[in-house]
């Protein structure tokens, strides 16, 4: 899996979040909140310890100073503001202290707390209840601030100081016109308004967003605007909140959890190989050893809360799922195997009469950490059930000449009818070495050439509905395989895919050959395969 390449537009926003974060953490030439009781910043340290266990972010450090800036400068509520952040990164703890500390110090009258759904943003509310009533420093500081008022409901509080909060869900009608005895809001906070079933209606995103134009961003007074500022995680490229982040009457931040990707990421994808096939034993112990190697170049924005190797394996477990939820990065078009894979799980469910076909993809060149895989699929075909059980998929960088080794040891092992090589100009030169090396060998090599049909993605697409027919089954122990299919058209290899394309290929058309098709008593399965191949040379089994 190559290194993550960023588009035009997440380098674009890049550089202007860098830009913005230069200006929002300048001192020069800057008004301040002389009058406050505690900066936002030591509000949050010293009256929340229990939720700020851990040193401020780059993210948390700008919000520090941009978030408090919001409430005395004219010019920086003139825009509403969208921010895109990691999950898990302090979203809601932030936004809510900051509306908890500008309350108190009485720089805001009304605020509104808009949440997914009303019992979300309740709960929201409840949070902000009980660090006011629990927190010893809120009490020392804001004496006169931090006691409960005439309202104290799950929905709505008013302090002594008059201070009002009101939870309402995405999409409120009651919203329009809120007011208080102090007036309108003077600031409205949307918290991760999208949920994951709201968010994939096309229909529900644009009510959410028209709700928003028409309700939310016509809160306030007169010309005196209320700060709005929505904050979440996008969930789908089309999300709300992304449409907004592209908007350019929005001030926007995208907030990614990896500020630069390590140098070094092809020794990541060997760590994460070696964590396939071997366990996180063999992978903890690649780790120490390459440590400063596969630190090299990667900034991180919260190392105090995730580690980069915490957060590679959060990317190498589930890519797309990572590039949305932390890189803030979602991809559009569904996977096409996510819910269609399914296995075969023990070697009693392979049928008494199949034969054994074998495909290889074998990769150009002798050894390169960035190359492709070459890929060796092989398969038990059932003519009667129209079905192939997949195997062994063998996924490996090693170089050529141990990959024809390789095969030669499957032979021996199934017994192949027939093997198939793609027909290109390198791969013919493979096939023929590979013959040559079965014959001085003395092991039977049927392999016959196999011509691409079509574009690869094409054809790796044509497999899917064959494997959500249960054509085709795999075993839960080929993990490259199966990580390369779920991650499919955005992983960065396809080799055991298009193996397994040409594999299924030649089984279709050999359905109607008696020279291939022949009925065989199905043999047992080699020990090694029934010990998950443990004994196999080359580290990259499945």
């Amino acid at each position: 899996m190559a290194k993550p390449k960023p588009t035009q537009t997440d380098a674009q926003r890049t550089k202007n979040f860098n830009s913005k974060l230069a200006l929002v953490l300048q001192d020069d030439n800057r008004s301040t909140l002389s009058q406050a009781t505690l900066s936002f910043e030591e509000f949050c340290f010293k009256c929340l310890p229990e939720k700020f266990t851990l040193a401020a972010s780059v993210h948390h450090k700008m919000l520090f100073k941009m978030l408090p800036e919001l409430l005395y400068n004219p010019e920086s509520r003139a825009a509403p503001i969208a921010i895109a952040a990691a999950r898990d990164s302090a979203k809601t703890t932030m936004t809510c202290a900051f509306m908890t500390w500008a309350g108190l110090e009485g720089l805001i009258k009304f605020a509104l707390l808009i949440g997914a759904s009303h019992k979300k943003a309740c709960e929201f509310l409840s949070l902000i209840k009980n660090d006011i009533l629990e927190s010893p420093c809120i009490q020392e500081f804001y004496p006169n601030s931090c006691k409960k008022g005439s309202i104290w409901n799950r929905e709505e509080i008013e302090l002594s100081n008059g201070f009002t909060i009101r939870a309402n869900g995405c999409g409120a009608k009651g919203i329009r016109g809120a007011q208080s005895r102090f007036g309108r809001p003077d600031l409205v906070i949307c918290d991760d308004i999208e949920n994951d079933e709201q968010v994939r209606s096309a229909e529900q995103r644009d009510k959410v967003g028209q709700w928003i134009d028409n309700t939310v961003l016509n809160l306030g007074a007169g010309d005196r605007r209320a700060i709005v500022l929505m904050i979440g995680t996008t969930l789908r490229q089309d999300s709300v909140l992304l449409r907004k982040i592209e908007n350019p009457y929005w001030k926007s931040f995208v907030l990614k959890a990896i500020l630069e990707w390590p140098d070094n990421f092809n020794l990541w994808e060997d760590w994460h190989e070696m964590r396939c096939n071997f366990g996180s034993e063999s992978a903890n112990a690649f780790y120490k050893k390459n440590e400063p190697a596969l630190l090299q170049g990667a900034e991180v924005a919260w190392p105090e809360r995730y580690s980069l190797k915490h957060l590679m394996e959060k990317y190498f477990s589930a890519p797309i799922t990572f590039q949305s939820e932390f890189q803030q990065r979602p991809i559009s078009e569904a996977n096409l195997f996510n819910d269609s894979i399914f296995y075969w799980e023990a070697e009693k469910d392979l049928p008494e009469n199949g034969f054994y076909l074998g495909a290889v993809d074998p990769a150009l060149g002798n050894d390169s950490r960035r190359a492709d895989y070459s890929a060796i699929i092989i398969g038990y075909c059932v003519p009667k059930q129209t079905r192939i059980y997949v195997v062994n998929a063998f996924l490996s960088r090693a170089p050529s000449s141990e990959i024809a080794s390789q095969i030669i040891q499957f032979q021996r092992q199934y017994k192949c009818t027939s093997w198939v090589v793609e027909s290109h100009s390198w791969q013919s030169l493979f096939r023929q070495h590979l013959v040559e090396r079965a014959a001085t060998a003395q092991v039977p090599l049927p392999v016959y050439p196999i011509k691409p049909e079509n574009t690869k993605d094409s054809r790796i697409k044509s497999l899917h509905p064959f494997f959500f027919n249960q054509n085709i089954l795999l075993h839960r122990t080929q993990k490259m395989l199966i990580q390369q299919l779920k991650n499919y058209p955005f992983d960065a290899h396809d080799d055991g895919p298009d193996a397994l394309e040409m594999l299924w290929r030649h089984f279709s058309k050999s359905l109607g050959r008696s020279d291939v098709v022949m009925t065989f008593k199905r043999r047992a399965l080699p020990n090694q395969y029934l010990m998950y191949h443990h004994n196999l040379p080359t580290s990259r089994r499945f």
